[in-house]
Formats: structure tokens, C-alpha cells, sequence
């Protein structure tokens, strides 16, 4: 039975979703524009209507961490004459937009899009910027021809995907929202009409946001996770059309390998019983705008300090062995060396020369201390299984010291007569974490999940005595 998160997840929702003054914004700059471009080409407010995520209200903000992100708009003109060529198209919209005192200072240089950019990322508000396409109807229901710079004209049906989109509900848009800042959070190359379309294809309909995230995502990965190449997906409205062709294929495997990394991640949150375990693998997958009260509020302080993981090696765990589980366990010590340790709790004092203990993940830890790390695998006894580990340093002192410094790379025990074992020195300041893996022919079966620590500067020395204020977290 899984925890109930469901207002984390309506808190989530609510954090990723357009703000009121964000739509407006939009909206407002929206209405003159189609206002300006109706009167140019003597065409009705019918011929213009948005397409994509805006016209389907399934927006969501750019990450946190993303500094220069900014919102896409897109405006459909059917503004073409019937012999016009893409290049006379575009020609005439730019001209037009040109002759404008406002439009013109906005225009941005981007030749190979089918389409004019008009900026408007100077705005507090909303960041955003609208790419007006210009189109022609291709005679057929609500099909329209839009303009490929040297290639001609393409067939496509925004009004008829819009309709299709909408028609899945609700529950649907929350869904497809979450997982656009999945794939945001996650740096994955994938346009929303792919992504929406595979969502789609795997959608699992249920009231509860968790359950319907997470079984969509499982269910989405059993169609992936076997393909040695890049699926073929086309548009549902326009059998013709395929919307995956600029899907590059390194950008596919990465999306693929994620997809499988957290599909292994929420079967176990599905079994969770535990609220912060549950609660914080959900804020590992979908990202810090996933907020939630911890019964010991350390989680949350130490992983809103976490730093740049992109060099973190992708793993692809195949649950080929259900029953093998592995956990880690961690030990710690720290010598002070002819020195007087005095750790304080309120108004009593500890004093010891070696700090040392066994300890849990989102522990705090002095620097210059040592870790024995030790992987505890169960249900493997009847398959030749070996283990691997990761470990991922983030921070400015790692950082400093390049891919020496940050790893991220997976390695194999480094004492050979002890392959479940693994030492560790809390050299560099920040959060960080390990991770062991379980590899059976090759293969990556199960993983332990992420065991998180953070290091913070040794304490000062004082007349060979060494005081500490604040209490720390060993067990």
C-alpha cells in the first residue's frame, strides 16, 4: 500500500502550473498581435489560434534552476495565398511584422525556423517569446500546410490534435504536465507533441496523482525499455505525419535510460510505507518544486543544498530478478588525533578523541573522517551476481577539482578479497551520495538507491580542544 501523498502532489501541481499574471501576460501580448496581423491580411480572429502546450492549458514554468528559461507560444496564421512558396510566406510575415514600431524591435534571426520569433524575454512577468507560423488550409477538414524553408509545404493538424488532446481529461493534463517537468528536470531532449503522444499511448487513468504518474511511467517503460532503436511515432490525428523524425538517437537512449532508472524507482515507492522515503524519491525524480514536510526536517535542508548532478553516469536498472534487494550500510570514523573532542546536546558535553559510528542516509558529517561502506544484497543466492558502486560529489570544492573531484563513474569493489566493501574519505564539502547496483551477466538487476551525506569543514581547534555546537546525526 503506498503512502498518500495526494496533496504533495496537488502542492506540485500547483507549482508548476502558469500563474494568473503569467497567463495574462501572455494573453496580452497575444490579442493585439493577432489584432495587428488580422488587419494586414484582411482575415478573420478564426484564421489565428495558438497550437501546442498553450492552446491545450498544459504550460508549466521552467525550472527552478533554469535561469533563462522562457515560455513558447506558438500563433497559427492562415494567411497564405495558394500559390505562395514557404519563402514568400515567410517574406510577407516579415514584412509586415517589420512595419511595425513594436514588432520589430522583437523579431529574432532564427533562419531555418518555419517560422517569424517575435521576443519577449525582457519581461518580469513571463519570459516568453511567440513564433508566429504562417499556414494555408490544404483543403481537407481542418488540415493546414505550414512552410519548410527549402522543403516545401508540410502537412499538419493543430486544431484536430488540440481537440484530441483535450478530449483525454483532466486527470490527463495534470499528468502530461508532470511528466514536461520530469523531462525539464531530467535534461531530456524531447518535444511535448512526442512526449504528449507517448504518455498518451501508456496512459494509466486513476483519481490519484501518484498512482496515475506512477504506472503511467511504468507502463511506458515496458514499451521502451526492450527497443534497440529509436521508435517510429506518428501523429494520432495525421497518420501521415511523423512526429518523431528529429528525435536524435542519443537523445532517445538518454530518455530511454532515465525511463527505465525511475521506473525501477516508483515500483518501490508504490511499496512504500514510509512517508519521508516515499516523499523524498518522488523529489529525486521530479525535482525541488516537489515539496513536503519531512518528520525530521534534515532531508529536506540537506537535498535543497545538493549541487549539479549531470555528470552522474545514467543507469538502466532491467528487473529481470525481482527478488534481489540491496541495501547499503555505512560506518564512520574520524580520529582526533592527541586532540579532546567535545560534542555539545543542549547543556551536556560528550568528550571522546574518536568520533565513530554506524549511520543512515541524510547524515551530517565532518570532513577528514573516513566511511566504510558496506552493500547487504538478499534473494541472489542462486545467480552469480557481483556488485558496483557510484559515487556522486557535488559542491564548489569538488567542482574545483574536475572529474577527479565529482566522479560519478561506476567502479567495481576496489578490494578485490572484499566485494561488498567500500571506503570513502569525507574530503569535500557538500551534499553528496553512493550507490551500489547488483550486476548479474552483465546486466544491472537492482540498485540500492541513493544514501546521501553531507560534509561540513572540520571543526576549528582551540587550545587542543574541539568544540562542535551543533549535534551531529550519527546513529
Amino acid at each position: 500500500m503506498s503512502v498518500d501523498l495526494k496533496v504533495e502532489f496537488q502542492n506540485f501541481f500547483e507549482e508548476i502550473e502558469l500563474l494568473d499574471t503569467q497567463q495574462e501576460r501572455i494573453d496580452s501580448a497575444i490579442d493585439p498581435l493577432s489584432e495587428y496581423l488580422g488587419k494586414c491580411y484582411d482575415i478573420s480572429s478564426s484564421k489565428m489560434y495558438t497550437q501546442g502546450s498553450f492552446s491545450t492549458n498544459s504550460t508549466v514554468k521552467p525550472t527552478p534552476s533554469d535561469d533563462d528559461g522562457e515560455y513558447d507560444v506558438d500563433l497559427v496564421v492562415e494567411c497564405v495565398n495558394t500559390d505562395d512558396s514557404p519563402e514568400d510566406a515567410l517574406s510577407n510575415l516579415t514584412a509586415f511584422l517589420l512595419d511595425h514600431g513594436i514588432y520589430k524591435e522583437k523579431i529574432e534571426n532564427k533562419p531555418k525556423l518555419p517560422c517569424i520569433r517575435l521576443r519577449y524575454a525582457d519581461e518580469d512577468t513571463a519570459k516568453f517569446h511567440v513564433d508566429v507560423l504562417p499556414a494555408k488550409k490544404d483543403g481537407v477538414g481542418s488540415r493546414i500546410l505550414i512552410p519548410r524553408r527549402g522543403d516545401g509545404w508540410k502537412l499538419s493538424d493543430p486544431t484536430a490534435y488540440t481537440k484530441w488532446i483535450l478530449g483525454l481529461g483532466e486527470n490527463y493534463r495534470r499528468t502530461i504536465m508532470m511528466f514536461k517537468r520530469w523531462r525539464d528536470e531530467n535534461k531530456l531532449e524531447i518535444k511535448s507533441i512526442v512526449l504528449q503522444t507517448i504518455v498518451a499511448s501508456s496512459y494509466f487513468d486513476d483519481a490519484d496523482d501518484q498512482v496515475r504518474l506512477a504506472q503511467t511511467l511504468i507502463q511506458m517503460n515496458d514499451k521502451f525499455s526492450g527497443l534497440q532503436d529509436k521508435p517510429t511515432i506518428t501523429n494520432p490525428v495525421l497518420s501521415e505525419e511523423v512526429i518523431s523524425d528529429s528525435w536524435d538517437d542519443d537523445d532517445f537512449t538518454k530518455f530511454q535510460q532515465i525511463l527505465g532508472e525511475h521506473a525501477s524507482i516508483v515500483v518501490k515507492i508504490l511499496n512504500e510505507s514510509d512517508y519521508d522515503k516515499a516523499a523524498l524519491q518522488w523529489q529525486e525524480i521530479l525535482g525541488g518544486d516537489f515539496k513536503f514536510e519531512t518528520t525530521n526536517n534534515k532531508s529536506l535542508s540537506i537535498l535543497s543544498e545538493l549541487g549539479d548532478v549531470r555528470h552522474a553516469q545514467v543507469v538502466n536498472i532491467i528487473p529481470r530478478y525481482p527478488n534481489i534487494k540491496v541495501k547499503i550500510n555505512a560506518h564512520f570514523l574520524k580520529k582526533y588525533w592527541g586532540k579532546t573532542y567535545v560534542e555539545r546536546k543542549g547543556n551536556v558535553s560528550v568528550v571522546k578523541s574518536t568520533l565513530e559510528g554506524d549511520f543512515n542516509s541524510m547524515s551530517i558529517l565532518p570532513s577528514n573522517g573516513s566511511i566504510d561502506y558496506r552493500a547487504e544484497v538478499t534473494g541472489a543466492e542462486s545467480v552469480p551476481y557481483r556488485v558496483m558502486w557510484q559515487v556522486v560529489n557535488t559542491g564548489e570544492e569538488a567542482t574545483f577539482n574536475g572529474e577527479r573531484g565529482l566522479r560519478g563513474q561506476l567502479f567495481f569493489p576496489q578490494d578485490i578479497n572484499d566485494p561488498m566493501y567500500d571506503h570513502e574519505v569525507t574530503q569535500y564539502e557538500g551534499v553528496h551520495w553512493i550507490e551500489c547496483f547488483v550486476v548479474v551477466n552483465d546486466e544491472m538487476v537492482a540498485r540500492s538507491g541513493r544514501f546521501y551525506i553531507k560534509i561540513f569543514p572540520e571543526p576549528k581547534i582551540l587550545d587542543q580542544i574541539t568544540v562542535r555546537r551543533e549535534p551531529l546525526l550519527l546513529r
